[in-house]
């Protein structure tokens, strides 16, 4: 959890009007809401997560899966870039096959793919009108 605490001093008697702010950004452990955490990655059957955790909180998720890791085989990054999906996308690839090859959504596609520039094509893409043509 990401907490933003905001205050702000205001001007005191004989002085201009005029205030302050000030703002702090703590990042609490989502597991016991101590202060001091950080985010942390990792994936599961496909899926990533992230989790803010304590440094004690931290070490026992990596204590947790060490056996796992130990055992199993590293198969690269399970993260794929908006440049990556751009590149994809680029090739003729449509904003629904990556999303399905991605596991993700298409409207999260859509959007990685829009705040990376990509100029999107229209319904149909590069393969609209193919279909049925002889």
């Amino acid at each position: 959890m990401i907490v933003c605490d905001v205050g702000s001093d205001s001007a005191g008697e004989g002085e201009a009007d005029s205030v302050a702010a000030h703002a702090a950004v703590r990042i609490v452990d989502d597991l016991d809401g101590s202060n001091g955490a950080k985010t942390v990655a990792f994936a599961l059957d496909g899926a990533g997560y992230e989790i803010n955790l304590s440094s004690k909180n931290a070490n026992a998720l990596h204590q947790a899966f060490a056996p796992f890791v130990a055992a199993g085989r590293r198969v690269g990054s399970s993260r794929v870039t908006g440049a990556e999906r751009a590149r994809q996308y680029n090739k003729g690839r449509s904003v629904r096959e990556l999303a399905d090859a991605h596991g993700r959504s298409y409207g999260f596609v859509h959007q990685v793919l829009a705040e990376s520039g990509v100029a999107l094509r229209g319904r149909g893409g590069a393969n609209r009108g193919k279909a049925g043509k002889k």
